[in-house]
């Protein structure tokens, strides 16, 4: 009785050894097995220049999920920042209006590029040629790194 007692202790012991340990890991961004992001965003004017538009605007997100506003930004334009974690989303909006007579075409694009080799890219563009009167031009595009 006393050896079947000792055995069962013995094995109480054993198991509560491995239930004590834990084997949550936080995400140590040194550790090469924890993915981040490197978030890119970039825009160019490809046709007409500045006199083809006024109150061009570009809302973004920024690094800590902040909406932020530039208003008319020198071309090309384009803002990185690394380490992003997973499962964030960025939005890239872009507007102006394109005044009577005058031609535009911008494009870009926001994207993600991952320390485990994985990208992604999201394109905005925004144009149109000889309008008759000013038009409002507005284009917005997303992009979300993996959650998992």
């Amino acid at each position: 009785m006393k050896k079947t007692l000792y055995f069962l202790f013995g094995i109480l012991l054993f198991s509560l050894l491995f239930a004590s340990c834990s084997d949550d890991e936080k995400d140590d961004p040194d550790d090469p097995k924890v993915v981040t992001y490197t978030i890119s965003y970039q825009l160019d004017r490809t046709e007409g220049d500045a006199s083809s538009y006024k109150d061009f605007v570009i809302t973004y997100t920024d690094a800590d999920g902040t909406s932020k506003t530039l208003e008319n930004p020198d071309f090309p334009w384009t803002l990185s920042f690394d380490g992003i974690s997973k499962g964030k989303s960025f939005t890239f909006k872009t507007s102006c209006t394109l005044l009577t007579g005058k031609s535009l075409n911008i494009s870009g694009s926001v994207g993600y590029t991952g320390t485990d080799g994985s990208l992604n890219t999201s394109n905005v563009s925004l144009g149109g040629s000889n309008p008759v009167k000013d038009i409002p031009l507005t284009s917005q595009t997303s992009i979300t790194t993996p959650s998992k």
